[in-house]
């Protein structure tokens, strides 16, 4: 047992907000924290590992470590959607290079090496564990964040889809606590309820709401070059449980790239 005071001396780096990429969500009060989970969650093709690649980009570019797990992308088509962010070279032409060898290509590539990657189709909760400790033998140290795309690719050894959810999530959240790096998951919103701009809160599925410290909505068939973000849970200040309340970000569809609007 400790005091607060005792707990927060001992934390390492527990709670500290990540460095921020997307200014007007941290105006908003909304910060990816070390130690919890948030949540990014959307429809199919929603955009949601866009913009967690673009955060885990900015992140490596500023000296942080993670690790992504990518159930549902190739090699391939991460290291294109990552040189493109990096360069701003459309994706298309990214991946010809890459095919191709070009020098430049994978120059671009190396810069991010500070992420690790997991490309296993299924996501296992003992392959996480695996890939923290291959993480610290390789760095000397654990990773600040960690990316689950997505949630419903992590091994549910249950034939009840909702409370195995519920016990990923559950085990996400002690993930973040005991190695104090901020875990990011994606999951998918029900196409059922409507999106205003953003899927409500409601709308995420599996019931499972309630671990994650911060949940962020998007959407696609928005404005044309931009993106629709919307906080419908925040532990740490205001939200908007409906997802009609949102922060428009500028997003190039061809290099896949994110800019703050200000707003």
């Amino acid at each position: 047992m400790r005091s607060l005071t005792r707990a927060i001396k001992g934390a390492d780096s527990g709670g500290a907000p990540m460095p921020t990429v997307l200014p007007s969500l941290a105006r908003a009060g909304a910060h990816i924290r070390r130690g919890e989970v948030t949540m990014i969650a959307g429809e199919p093709g929603a955009g949601k590992s866009m913009i967690a690649l673009w955060l885990s980009i900015n992140w490596a570019g500023a000296g942080h470590l993670g690790i992504y797990f990518s159930a549902d992308s190739s090699e391939l088509v991460a290291a294109s959607r990552t040189g493109a962010m990096v360069s701003g070279t459309p994706v298309k032409e990214m991946e010809a290079r890459l095919q191709a060898g070009d020098p430049e290509a994978l120059a671009v590539i190396k810069s991010t090496d500070g992420i690790s990657w997991c490309f296993d189709p299924e996501i296992t909760l003992d392959g996480i564990d695996l890939e923290l400790s291959a993480h610290e033998e390789a760095w000397g140290r654990l990773p600040d964040f960690l990316i689950i795309d997505n949630a419903t690719d992590v091994e549910q050894m249950d034939a009840d889809e909702f409370g195995a959810l519920r016990r990923v999530m559950k085990t996400l959240t002690y993930v973040a606590r005991t190695t104090s790096a901020a875990v990011v998951v994606l999951h998918h919103t029900s196409e059922a309820e409507k999106s205003n701009p953003c899927p409500p809160r409601k709308a995420i599925m599996g019931k499972i709401a309630a671990k994650p410290a911060v949940i962020l909505t998007t959407a696609e068939g928005f404005r044309a070059g931009e993106k629709p973000v919307a906080i419908v849970k925040n532990r740490f200040g205001p939200s908007d449980k409906t997802g009609q309340t949102f922060i428009p970000l500028r997003y190039d569809t061809q290099s896949m790239r994110f800019e703050d609007l200000g707003i």
